[in-house]
């Protein structure tokens, strides 16, 4: 069996071990920087090397089955996110928040050495627990006309969730307190997102692909002046992650997916992917704050009026997507759905993984959305949280 036909996250070779890996995330989450957090620390002080992991919960949190799809929501795969979260970003570098001798030990025992050597003896074990649900039902010989509609269905759901979401919003005056929360799972996060996309593309995971055609969360349109400004008129002006202990275990695994694909050259087609869908989802989500932010300034909205009218920006980007899907098919680059269309493979490329089974990332938008929205939950009978 070639690699690019084993699927990335396997907690099979885990099970009977989880005692083991439990105890070495004790012992991680001991570190001072991850003790629990007190009554004052509801938002953290700006403070970086503290990441609240609740150490205490891992006395009954087993580890033994690993999360699925009905479970995304609950305190294990919350657990597991904040761990993991902690662990990618033991490589990011961050000076002290203040010349104080205690915020200067906190720093050091942030990047201790020992716990450095935890972290990467864990997180296999944690990715595995976290993301294995993903690889499930997974068929990659889906023809490309399928594929390229997965696209189309990112722009369009995101769009139609988030215009719904606004407008049910503003019709119950409740626009501010609920964009606080959107926010703090969007906006705060997006530093972890882009500093993932960014160190991958510094290995380069992205190589193959033209430089203009490479995925970002940096675009014009919607360019970061929208979401500052509604940050700033939420009150989510706070540094990374002052936030912690609002954020949703799908919002951290967002995050963490994109971490975990970006530690894996062979799997660098997975990575495109799921960043390609990362965008599709950031840019529909710009496009219907704008069009709240529109709205808001004109009065209450009246019942459809987003989906009505839906402007020249929201059009612009389903055509985008149109023209890529056909650009998509005309190339016949199996399992690849990207907001915009790659070039083939160069010579020597598919020691990466077959264009076939390029990206799990694409071929199941579960990776991409970690769907846990409440329209999916009344769908299927299943209570979730949507970030």
């Amino acid at each position: 069996m070639s690699q690019a036909s084993l699927p990335i996250f396997d907690f099979l070779p885990f099970v009977g071990h989880s005692e083991r890996y439990v105890a070495l995330i004790k012992q991680f989450a001991a570190a001072g920087p991850f003790r629990s957090a007190t009554v004052d620390e509801l938002l953290l002080d700006d403070d970086f090397h503290r990441r609240p992991l609740r150490p205490e919960d891992f006395d009954f949190l087993k580890f033994m089955k690993p999360v699925r799809e009905h479970n995304v929501s609950r305190l294990p795969a919350l657990a597991s996110g904040r761990t993991l979260m902690s662990i990618y970003e033991l490589d990011v570098a961050r000076p002290p928040i203040g010349s104080e001798p205690a915020d200067w030990q906190r720093f050091a025992d942030f990047y201790r050495e020992d716990t450095r050597e935890l972290g990467a003896q864990i997180a296999p074990f944690l990715e595995a627990y976290a993301f294995e649900y993903l690889t499930k039902d997974v068929d990659t010989r889906e023809d490309t006309g399928a594929v390229s509609a997965r696209l189309m269905r990112i722009v369009d759901d995101e769009l139609a969730f988030w215009s719904a979401t606004f407008e049910r919003l503003m019709s119950n005056d409740y626009l501010e307190q609920g964009l606080r929360f959107i926010m703090v799972q969007r906006w705060a996060l997006a530093v972890s997102k882009r500093r993932a996309l960014a160190r991958a593309g510094a290995s380069g995971f992205f190589d193959m692909l033209a430089p203009d055609e490479r995925p970002s969360l940096h675009r014009q349109v919607p360019d970061d002046a929208l979401f500052e400004r509604v940050a700033e008129a939420s009150c989510i002006t706070r540094r990374q992650h002052a936030y912690w202990q609002f954020y949703l275990p799908t919002s951290v695994a967002k995050c963490n997916l994109l971490y975990a694909l970006g530690r894996r050259p062979d799997r660098a087609f997975g990575l495109i992917g799921a960043a390609f869908a990362a965008e599709a989802e950031w840019l529909a989500f710009g496009l219907a704050l704008e069009r709240a932010e529109r709205a808001s300034a004109t009065g209450r909205p009246r019942p459809g009026r987003f989906q009505r009218t839906e402007g020249c920006a929201a059009a612009a980007l389903r055509a985008c997507a149109g023209a890529c899907c056909a650009r998509l098919r005309r190339r016949g680059a199996r399992s690849m759905r990207t907001r915009r269309c790659r070039r083939r493979a160069p010579r020597g490329t598919r020691a990466l993984g077959s264009w076939r089974t390029v990206a799990l990332a694409v071929v199941d938008p579960r990776v991409c959305e970690l769907r846990a929205s409440h329209q999916l939950a009344h769908r299927r009978g299943v209570s979730r949280h949507r970030p």
